[in-house]
C-alpha cells in the first residue's frame, strides 16, 4: 500500500514539474502576460472559470436583481429564511 502511495506522489510530482518546465519555456518563448493569458483561456475552457453571469437582469430596476439574487440563494440553500412560529389559524384575517 505504501509503495502505491509514492508511486502515486512520484507521478503527480513528475506531471507537475512537466508542467511547470512547459510553462517556463513559454514564459521565455512569449513573455509573462501572454502566458498568463493563455493559461486563463485554457482553464475558462476547462470549464475551471465561470464567465457567464449567474442572474440575468432585464428591464426593472435594481430591487429586481437583489429579489432574482436573493430567490437564487433561498433555492440553493444557502440563504435561510425566518420560519414563523405561528400556525395557519394565529395570521391576521385566519378564522
Amino acid at each position: 500500500m505504501l509503495a502505491v502511495g509514492l508511486a502515486e506522489a512520484r507521478a503527480t510530482e513528475a506531471l507537475e514539474l512537466a508542467r511547470a518546465a512547459g510553462f517556463q519555456a513559454q514564459r521565455d518563448a512569449i513573455g509573462d502576460v501572454p502566458t498568463a493569458l493563455v493559461a486563463l483561456a485554457n482553464a475558462i475552457a476547462e470549464g475551471k472559470i465561470n464567465i457567464m453571469p449567474e442572474v440575468l437582469v432585464t428591464g426593472g430596476s435594481s430591487l429586481d436583481g437583489l429579489a432574482a439574487t436573493l430567490m437564487r440563494a433561498v433555492h440553493e440553500g444557502t440563504v435561510k429564511l425566518p420560519s414563523s412560529d405561528k400556525g395557519p389559524h394565529d395570521q391576521p384575517g385566519a378564522s
